[in-house]
């Protein structure tokens, strides 16, 4: 996502600096060229504020930046908004600030992959508070939507959009260390699957399953880690249980990760963005999810019926994927329909960075 957004701004001749809150790895941030919040809350507390306190131009110099600093802030943080999470998640990373936002006058944008369930009443109190300060909120689903505007009124409800995911913009760049044939099948797994499901066993017997069946039939297949610290174990744990392993590829660069999902044949994913950057590409999918927002991207590109759950067969499912892979009438038309769903998609991205950019008038 974050890729996505310089290169929004970086189309729109838009110099600027971005800022985040000093979370992960420092390697990770200095790759994007980063600068940092001197804000990072542990129990309640920001045990940076005493370098709020340096002059300006020492924090130049260590690459630091107060909120009071800051023109504009894009809330691009994943999946955070939701009963799934402690609701304090909510708080500390941005309820506490809106207000100070609203009073300077700098505009604030939702740009979440999902919003709810907020059943919680502590999760309902965090949200109706930054959703009715912020500029802009965008929901990439109608559930999403929904959670939202149940929680405002019907003025405050306007700022509440609908647009799909934004990464589908991103330009794809080449990665030369491993090239897919055009009839690859991608295979993206997912560690949160083991973390948010109750049958994470289940889940990776059916990927060793499915990954099996590929190469009983001789079909092209590599894995592809999104996030490499977080799925390499899972990876290492699927290849361990076959008989022939496979080549685990992991760039550091999201583009490359796009390139390569577009020049595959198919990709089962279960994680979010392989799923978008395969869709915008019209590569044909087969997905597993544990969120709603699975559901209704697939249902946005007309291919609800590609979402399927670990416990149904794996070779039944591989049969019905080599049956359209190897089918270049059927293949040809479920390509063509998956663009076809995609336009409407890129022309309201487009829109909502026009209306994002807007707010910098």
């Amino acid at each position: 996502m974050l890729h996505a957004i310089i290169e929004q701004f970086q189309q729109r001749g838009i110099s600027a600096r971005f800022v985040v809150e000093p979370q992960g790895a420092y390697e990770r941030r200095a790759q994007f060229g980063l600068w940092q919040k001197t804000r990072a809350i542990r129990k309640h507390i920001n045990y940076l504020a005493p370098l709020q306190l340096l002059p300006r131009s020492c924090r130049t110099q260590l690459g630091l930046v107060n909120d009071s600093d800051i023109d504009l802030v894009l809330d691009a943080s994943g999946f955070s908004y939701g009963d799934q999470w402690p609701w304090r998640v909510a708080h500390d990373r941005l309820a506490t600030s809106m207000r100070r936002y609203h009073k300077r006058r700098v505009p604030v944008v939702l740009l979440p992959q999902a919003f709810g369930p907020f059943r919680e009443a502590k999760w309902q109190r965090q949200m109706q508070h930054i959703l009715a300060y912020a500029n802009l909120a965008y929901a990439r689903d109608t559930t999403s939507f929904d959670h939202c505007t149940s929680l405002l009124n019907y003025q405050q409800e306007a700022s509440v959009k609908r647009c799909p995911d934004f990464t589908n913009l991103l330009k794809p760049r080449p990665y030369q260390a491993y090239q897919p044939s055009a009839n690859s099948v991608c295979v993206i797994p997912n560690s949160k699957m083991l973390q948010k499901r109750k049958d994470g066993d289940v889940y990776v017997n059916w990927l060793v399953e499915l990954i099996h069946a590929i190469q009983n039939d001789e079909q092209p297949v590599f894995m592809l880690l999104h996030e490499q610290q977080q799925d390499q174990g899972l990876a290492a744990t699927i290849n361990a249980r076959l008989s022939k392993a496979v080549a685990v590829v992991a760039p550091s660069d999201a583009r490359q990760n796009k390139w390569l999902i577009g020049h595959s044949g198919w990709v089962i994913s279960s994680r979010y963005h392989g799923l978008v950057s395969a869709l915008s590409q019209g590569v044909p999918v087969t997905a597993t999810g544990w969120s709603h927002k699975y559901e209704q991207l697939l249902s946005d590109y007309t291919c609800q019926d590609a979402l399927v759950e670990p416990q149904q067969n794996a070779v039944a499912v591989w049969q019905r994927i080599h049956k359209t892979l190897n089918d270049a009438t059927n293949y040809g038309e479920l390509r063509a329909r998956i663009v076809e769903s995609g336009q409407w998609q890129r022309e309201a991205v487009e829109k909502m960075w026009d209306e994002v950019f807007s707010l910098l008038d």
